[in-house]
């Protein structure tokens, strides 16, 4: 038998405490693989020939199950990493619940839902649908988290997420029962699911922007439907926002939906029905009964006839649920960074398709792409959080210029000198009084040379015109260096009500970059101090196998020195100058982890409280 070696032993304590203190807590979870045993799942019924393509992606050809034959989320690695929801809360916002529903009732939580139809005299406490019409919210509940592996039904993208449920009295829908609902038990319910938008545009919704706001800043992350009205969602207060997820429709074919609403705004898409009404719609849980949506044989709290992008929100909200698992720690940015830098391009020969400064594709009418749920929990769990974020810009500008139908473009400069990695941009235009904001063409150039369209000429969608000021959104410029000469156009394309531009503001936020000395201790180059960091400093020291990344003064030796500088760049002080001799002793590999552990420790622990 072979004796046990000190040495080894010191350095497997000091690697059960660097997985402790760096790994997120869902990781840290027991998990076993989940594999669906839903009948409804692959399909084969009639009126549902083909399950939950958008799950899976797979169809019957011939008789035989194929793979990759529509657009998929790609879930079933996170499946079968464990990752189904188990510990997150969706909070859907629509008109109601059959709490009792088969699929639904194992996931429900009544401490979470409130039906805010309280509002018009309703009991606060019964969620249950009420109208004849009140079906929409079944089926968005089930895309999100209908209870899977028990044998019925289907299976939702995050299946054993707890599902509560914000009802909205459509019939008698107030703009306080949207903002209520938005904001409520924002610390509790993880992720919200809001399958719904103004149908015109430019209409004021200033309330629900402050109620996005205070439920991101809650900790709540807010996915919201880009619209069906193939018009620009960024001229959509509520989904203009940069604190919200907005989802676009994608169609079996690969391509943008012809309803779907498209901008800047658009963070990602999902699958959904190829048209609004009656082309390969999506299966999902329905109301019983006539009053539900029906047309699957034999399954009559089930439907395959639900679509839009109310369809392809709740599957988004469930993929969300799933990197909220896999990483607690993160908000509503650190779910955006999962999905931006892991969705998948579709529709590659489309023109729309733009590659920033930064290197990230963007096209209005996707967003960073289809969503891919396994390639995004793989990052949240390897990855913390962005840095706290910081927001800059060029403060109020007046410009005071007419702007002449269908005359020449006029434009704006102005400088910033930030540096920080851009995540959303914010443009206010003000107008004067009465103006048509659907005759013009409003475009944001950064200074490298991306473009970004905010307003689209679009005279059948000009809404109000009441407001004289309007905040678009952007996600385009995603990670590029702001620093530099930004430029601002906009053309009149329709004649008649020439309008004047009166003035503007910009404001960018970004995630506050590592100081140098820290960017010295990313030695894998991800812009991420993080464990991978911490074992190639150990692995110099003697501690595993490593490279020679972590000479951060590039004096050809891995020493006291180097270590000294990283565990100053975790916030625990520096106790000898950054280049020591040399011949500096090393602390024995036990006592050099448990001084890092404090240092990573405390770092984890500033980056909790972060604002």
């Amino acid at each position: 038998m072979r004796e046990p070696n000190p040495g080894m032993l010191a350095r497997g304590a000091w690697a059960i405490l660097v997985l402790i203190a760096l790994a997120p807590l869902g990781s840290l979870q027991a998990r076993g693989p989940f594999i669906p045993n839903d009948p409804l799942y692959f399909g084969g019924q009639g009126g549902n020939e083909n399950g939950q393509t958008y799950l899976h992606g797979k169809k019957w050809v011939g008789g035989e199950l194929l793979d990759d034959q529509a657009p998929h989320i790609n879930v079933l690695g996170a499946w079968a990493a464990g990752y189904t929801g188990q510990g997150v809360v969706i909070g859907i916002v629509d008109d109601g619940l059959e709490t009792a529903h088969e699929d639904l009732a194992p996931n429900f939580v009544a401490e979470h839902s409130y039906n805010f139809g309280a509002l018009v005299g309703q009991d606060p406490t019964n969620v249950e649908p009420v109208n004849a019409g009140d079906r929409h919210g079944m089926a968005a509940a089930g895309i999100a988290a209908a209870r899977g592996g028990n044998g019925l039904g289907i299976t939702g993208a995050a299946p054993h997420a707890s599902l509560s449920v914000l009802r909205i009295d459509w019939s008698e829908a107030t703009g306080d029962m949207f903002t209520q609902a938005t904001e409520y038990h924002s610390d509790q319910i993880q992720v919200k699911s809001h399958s719904y938008s103004h149908s015109l545009s430019y209409m004021d919704d200033h309330e629900m922007v402050v109620a996005n706001r205070n439920s991101a800043a809650a900790g709540c992350v807010n996915v919201r439907a880009a619209g069906n009205g193939h018009v620009n969602a960024n001229a959509k207060h509520a989904q203009a926002d940069r604190t919200a997820i907005v989802v676009a429709a994608l169609g079996s074919d690969g391509q943008a939906t012809d309803y779907s609403n498209f901008g800047a705004n658009v963070f990602v898409t999902a699958p959904s029905s190829d048209t609004l009404y009656n082309l390969n719609q999506i299966t999902t849980t329905d109301r019983s009964g006539a009053d539900g949506f029906n047309g699957i044989s034999g399954y009559d709290s089930y439907t395959n006839a639900f679509g839009g992008t109310s369809a392809s929100t709740p599957a988004v909200a469930g993929v969300a649920a799933l990197i909220l698992q896999a990483n607690p720690d993160l908000d509503v940015r650190g779910v955006k960074y999962a999905l931006a830098e892991t969705s998948r391009m579709v529709d590659a020969d489309h023109s729309g398709w733009q590659t920033n400064g930064a290197g990230y594709s963007f096209n209005p009418l996707y967003g960073f792409g289809l969503v891919d749920a396994t390639a995004a929990v793989e990052y949240a769990a390897a990855h913390t959080g962005p840095g706290a974020e910081i927001s800059f810009g060029s403060g109020p500008v007046v410009v005071g210029q007419a702007i002449a139908d269908i005359g020449p473009v006029v434009t704006r400069t102005f400088t910033i000198t930030d540096t920080n990695p851009l995540e959303s941009v914010e443009l206010d235009i003000t107008l004067a009084d009465e103006p048509h904001w659907g005759n013009y063409d409003i475009y944001l150039t950064s200074p490298l040379g991306t473009t970004s369209q905010l307003a689209y000429n679009e005279v059948h969608a000009p809404g109000s015109f009441e407001l004289t000021s309007w905040e678009f959104s952007s996600a385009q410029f995603w990670g590029e260096n702001p620093s530099g000469q930004w430029t601002i156009s906009i053309q009149d394309l329709v004649a008649e009500n020439s309008g004047t531009w009166q003035g503007y503001e910009f404001t960018g936020y970004a995630a506050l970059t590592m100081p140098e000395l820290i960017t010295m201790g990313d030695t894998d180059g991800d812009h991420d101090v993080d464990a991978v960091d911490y074992s190639n400093l150990m692995a110099q020291f003697g501690c595993s196998p490593g490279d020679d990344s972590a000479d951060f003064n590039n004096d050809g030796i891995v020493d006291l020195s180097d270590f000294t500088i990283l565990r100053g760049n975790f916030g625990y002080g520096t106790s000898t100058s950054q280049d020591a001799p040399d011949t500096a002793t090393v602390p024995e590999p036990a006592t050099l982890s448990l001084l890092a552990f404090g240092a990573l420790t405390l770092r984890r622990r500033r980056h909790r409280c972060k604002g």
